[in-house]
């Protein structure tokens, strides 16, 4: 069975959209929440709702997971490090973990609440990046991945969805379910060849995933994709052959160097003495690094009309995971990780 130490009791909690009713008052309450405006990712195993602190009336996003599924789906290692992490990480580039607790039937993380969507959902309306906000965009993440390395972590999973934008339109890191995972897991798309061919890798590993990111905010699609999982790792394995800026597409010189000093084999990439290489690229020209970026007016800032509005997500499908667990385990999905920037 699956233990998680339990600093508050879930009773404490009821989803925004029910009217006093605790948690633990049912088994699942993941199910009775069904497809409301306050249920903001859905998927093989858990969702992710807002909530709202009983004594407090507190916005928080509680992401539930029911323990068969994680057991079912060999998940435990990476539900714990991912709590583990997040309630070690105290920096403002990484999502809070408030409170861990858990029922008979579930697991329960209640984090902060970030009201501006994922960089996934802002990519797909957008479809291009301006080069100066990617450039925003890349400082940034390079400052959280940096902040994420001194802690003695690999992240492994960086990508669009994993990037959340706050109120003021800065990003935080979230899902840290494989930092200390040892098995083949993560997003072919953003994934480093060393790691998909088993060679060892080190925290070089995450800047690979920077330099697809950048190609995928300027070109308006990632550099490897391909109809299916194993075709897109196979083109990631042989990237010397298959990575190709579309010659239509106009970037900046510096940007298509960085692109091609992130995304190149281990040894040769930047990175290797640490983040001040990547902040040291004439892409960043414009970026002052010895000045808190997080105080500066961001060149995007989401709209949110409310605090309880959570506009920014993507609708919920009806037909999801949550509500049939006997699908296809092998099917991809991310848990929506969304929070509240206080």
């Amino acid at each position: 069975y699956i233990v998680l130490s339990d600093s508050i009791a879930p009773c404490l909690f009821v989803p925004s959209n029910e009217k006093c009713r605790p948690i633990s008052d049912t088994a699942n309450a993941g199910n009775e929440l069904g497809h409301s405006e306050f249920t903001l990712g859905i998927g093989a195993f858990g969702e992710v709702c807002l909530a709202c602190k009983v004594d407090t009336h507190a916005l928080y996003a509680m992401k539930t997971l029911r323990k068969k599924d994680v057991l079912n789906r060999n998940q435990v290692a990476h539900v714990k490090a991912e709590r583990d992490i997040l309630a070690e990480a105290d920096n403002e580039w990484v999502v809070k973990l408030y409170y861990s607790f858990q029922d008979k039937e579930n697991l329960y993380f209640v984090m902060d609440y970030i009201p501006g969507g994922d960089m996934m959902s802002l990519l797909i309306r957008m479809e291009v990046f301006p080069e100066r906000l990617a450039r925003f965009y890349i400082a940034e993440l390079t400052l959280a991945i940096e902040s994420v390395h001194k802690m003695g972590f690999i992240h492994r999973d960086i990508k669009p969805d994993n990037i959340l934008i706050d109120l003021d339109g800065h990003i935080k890191l979230t899902d840290f379910g494989l930092c200390l995972a040892h098995s083949l897991v993560g997003t072919p798309n953003y994934i480093a060849p060393e790691v998909l061919l088993r060679k060892g890798y080190t925290q070089l590993c995450d800047w690979w995933s920077v330099g697809v990111i950048l190609f995928e905010m300027l070109v308006g699609q990632p550099p490897f994709l391909a109809p299916t999982p194993t075709e897109t790792q196979l083109k990631v394995i042989n990237w010397e052959s298959t990575l190709h800026i579309p010659s239509q597409i106009k970037l900046s010189p510096e940007a298509s160097d960085l692109i091609t000093k992130l995304c190149c084999a281990a040894e040769d990439r930047l990175g290797r003495n640490g983040a001040d290489d990547i902040k040291a690229h004439s892409f960043f020209h414009s970026m002052d690094f010895s000045t808190d970026i997080r105080r500066q007016p961001a060149p995007y800032v989401p709209k949110i009309s409310h605090p309880m509005d959570t506009s920014n997500f993507d609708p919920v499908e009806e037909e999801s995971p949550w509500n049939d667990a006997s699908g296809d385990s092998t099917r991809t999905w991310d848990p929506l990780r969304y929070f509240l920037n206080k």
